[in-house]
């Protein structure tokens, strides 16, 4: 995507890959100026849109960082958004803590309108994501179980049940053949969690990997060999085959992480850093502050960027140029 920067200094004439760059400088990245809190952001698989979610789901346009739309229903925030593999469908989740119920609203990206209503009479949900075929919906809540939709009918079609604890993340695998879910005990005490793996076909469990407490993230490896889970001051890098550890990252400031759509960067989010790594050499390479309230980064689908939002009503929703590991400035 092309990003202008009216007066500033041109980028250095150098090829270097981002994921071969010597570390950035902290500088500030480009901005998205939201008067919302924003629970979640994704990109739309062609990265010329970032959805955004408070109580408003709103769609910016990203090369002119302007908002295009505003999508209005939801009667509390919304607390995650899941593109369909075409893009032209969005599905928002809304949780009602005072009934104990929740809805995912699936806008048509086109119309600007609300396309189907999906609604739970004994659970509320926190997250949903598409499997990449886009056939299938996952949607999962504190309430012990995880959902999975046929998109063509949106009904229910099959129900995962993780030995009654509540689940926080999910993700489908890259071939769709694989569903993760982060797991986290309510017992502080202990702080047992762990994360399960499901054949999506069979509906059969084939594995568990044991964590501590309170799982933020499960991203597979673009090539789907390896599995990232991050939890507050652990990320666990997992054989998805051999389910077995292959990397460990202690660090009292990471709680989310995710790779780039070509898998040569992870970014690790703590609640006052994001740092890129190499996923060859495993050196850092990249270095943003963050607000204390920030939440989630997410890689543009080309890679050559990084967003991220914050809880903090009035905070901008913020976009980092890596494509020589140096933002070109920032919006007026």
């Amino acid at each position: 995507m092309a990003l202008l920067c009216v007066g500033c200094d041109p980028p250095e004439n150098t090829s270097t890959p981002a994921s071969r760059a010597a570390p950035a400088e902290r500088t500030r990245p480009f901005t998205f100026n939201s008067s919302d809190a924003t629970y979640c952001i994704r990109f739309s698989p062609d990265g010329k849109t970032l959805a955004s979610a408070s109580k408003v789901v709103s769609l910016w346009d990203v090369q002119t960082r302007q908002e295009s739309a505003r999508l209005t229903g939801h009667r509390y925030p919304a607390v995650s958004l899941a593109f369909t593999p075409d893009g032209n469908f969005l599905a928002s989740v809304c949780d009602d803590y005072h009934t104990k119920k929740g809805e995912i609203l699936v806008w048509d990206v086109r119309t600007k309108s609300v396309s189907r209503t999906l609604e739970s009479q004994d659970v509320y949900f926190s997250f949903v994501c598409f499997s990449p075929d886009g056939k299938t919906l996952a949607s999962a809540g504190p309430r012990n179980s995880i959902t999975l939709w046929d998109v063509e009918t949106w009904t229910p079609m099959r129900t995962l049940e993780p030995h009654n604890n509540p689940v926080h993340c999910v993700e489908f695998s890259p071939d769709g053949k694989l569903l993760a879910a982060g797991v986290s005990h309510y017992n502080r005490e202990t702080q047992n969690a762990e994360v399960k793996l499901w054949d999506v076909e069979s509906g059969e469990e084939i594995g568990t990997l044991e964590h501590r407490w309170d799982i933020r993230t499960v991203c597979f490896s673009p090539d789907g060999t390896t599995l990232a889970v991050a939890n507050p001051g652990q990320i666990i890098l997992w054989d998805v085959e051999t389910q077995v550890e292959q990397k460990r990252f202690e660090d009292s400031f990471s709680s989310w992480a995710t790779y780039s759509p070509d898998g040569s960067l992870i970014a690790m989010r703590g609640p006052k850093v994001i740092t890129l790594y190499d996923t060859e050499s495993w050196q850092e390479i990249g270095r943003q502050e963050v607000g204390i309230l920030s939440n989630q980064a997410f890689f543009s689908p080309d890679g050559k960027s990084l967003a991220w939002g914050s809880v903090a009503k009035g905070e901008p929703i913020r976009l980092w140029d890596l494509t020589q590991l140096k933002p070109l400035g920032s919006s007026p």
